[in-house]
């Protein structure tokens, strides 16, 4: 039976979207504790790789080949946090060119109006809480509305883990990792986060 991946992040549980096909209970590193490493990130210093990130509807406009994971980064215009993400932690050298490489980048602004077309339901903006949001984000979010906040799909869209919360680079490297690997589907976070040991700068 495949198993839905469950996070601990920063002490509050955020409980698999109802779309999601595979489960391990686990927890992020500790603020501030990673795996260590001969570098870090900080102080991987090559040039920075521009990340290659769609819209929705650019992404649903080009034909898919399947090959590749989809990373979708949901963000508000407002959310200060997601900003910090773009200039930090998505700009770092290591982690923007470990997502071009293993994922199809795309940016949904969680509070857009225009409908979304999704494995073929359409999603439209609606009243969520106190705040209206597209229907889309709220479910793949499983209705736990948080910025900013990253959702992982299959090859074939189907949803393996929704994580929200600002990640800096050293928190979010292993987690691309254990889902861009498939490691996910091998072994338990746990295990995983005790034999990560952060890539080497250029490898």
């Amino acid at each position: 039976m495949r198993r839905i991946i469950a996070f601990l992040a920063g002490g509050i549980f955020f409980s698999f979207s109802p779309l999601a096909n595979y489960a391990q209970q686990h927890t992020f590193f500790p603020k501030g504790q990673v795996p260590s490493s001969s570098v870090t990130l900080k102080q991987a210093s090559s040039p920075s790789t521009t990340l290659n990130w769609s819209s929705w509807q650019s992404y649903q406009a080009n034909e898919q080949d399947g090959k590749k994971k989809v990373l979708i980064s949901i963000y508000t215009d407002w959310c200060s946090w997601c900003k910090r993400m773009d200039t930090e932690t998505f700009a770092n050298p290591m982690v923007a060119k470990y997502l071009n490489e293993h994922f199809t980048l795309v940016k949904i602004n969680a509070e857009q109006k225009e409908e979304i077309l999704f494995r073929g339901k359409k999603y439209g903006y609606t009243r969520v809480g106190d705040r209206n949001y597209n229907a889309l984000a709220a479910e793949l979010l499983n209705g736990r509305i948080s910025f900013p906040a990253l959702v992982f799909l299959s090859e074939d869209e189907e949803v393996i883990q929704p994580i929200s919360g600002f990640k800096s680079a050293e928190e979010l490297m292993p987690i691309l990792m254990y889902i861009g690997s498939d490691e996910y589907q091998r072994k338990p976070w746990t295990t995983f986060q005790k034999e990560f040991k952060m890539p080497e700068k250029n490898k």
